[in-house]
């Protein structure tokens, strides 16, 4: 599927001011006034219907994008037809490694339906960051917490059960996809198991197997966890 030319894409709904999404992040924040004023009138509001592929896996991201409605969903696919997917959402950018690392990411960037990014080139934010210490330390501070939990990630499928695995995965989402005080997410039974744990019928499994230990709730199609502290204990 080709990337949407933008005069395609549907313009519904309120437009991110792209210098108040710089400004809404601890990085950028650091930046000059006059940097993020040059780096905002070169951004891009991109807004698509349906999914659309933004860069191929081996290629170079040209743009760092801030997720404002909708998901871009970082995607691997296998030779024999098995997909995993990683949504970035809404609030989030995608992503710092695509940005800010020297080779090629080994997945597909994908739009979700009815998505709105803010797109910045990738060219003039590294010169703006590059010539800002502690706007570097920053990111390299995003980039530690990500590979802090990939690697937690990868080691917890040695030594926990499927249920574990799940519980580790859902504070994980909480409380990325909840800055605010809220608990439920909006990941759905799907996603999950596009995120490595199985089919949609094995990840109803291990969701009724935690709702059976009054570790989550199951609302209006949420997943609502009622007390961390208990879903902590029984994770780790």
């Amino acid at each position: 599927m080709r990337r949407v030319n933008l005069a395609h894409h549907v313009m519904t709904g309120p437009t991110p001011d792209p210098l108040l999404v710089l400004k809404s992040n601890a990085a950028f924040r650091l930046l000059s006034p006059e940097e993020l004023v040059r780096l905002a009138s070169a951004a891009k509001v991109e807004r698509y219907q349906e999914r659309t592929l933004l860069v191929e896996r081996g290629k170079t991201a040209r743009h760092i994008w801030f997720v404002s409605s909708g998901s871009v969903d970082l995607t691997l696919t296998s030779a024999d037809g098995g997909i995993a997917r990683l949504p970035i959402t809404p609030g989030h950018w995608a992503t710092w490694a695509g940005c800010f690392g020297s080779e090629p990411l080994l997945f597909d960037f994908w739009s979700s339906k009815s998505a709105t990014l803010v797109a910045f080139s990738r060219t003039e934010i590294l010169s703006a960051v590059a010539k800002n210490p502690d706007a570097l330390l920053q990111v390299i501070e995003y980039l530690s917490e990500n590979v802090a939990v990939s690697a937690a990630w990868i080691l917890s499928a040695t030594i926990f059960t499927a249920e574990q695995r799940l519980a580790y995965l859902l504070l994980v989402l909480s409380a990325r996809f909840n800055a605010a005080s809220s608990e439920s997410t909006s990941i759905t039974q799907e996603q999950l198991g596009m995120l490595g744990l199985g089919t949609r019928q094995r990840v109803s499994r291990l969701l009724r197997s935690l709702a059976d230990r009054r570790l989550i709730e199951m609302s209006d199609g949420r997943i609502v966890i009622p007390s961390r502290e208990r879903l902590e204990e029984f994770a780790y």
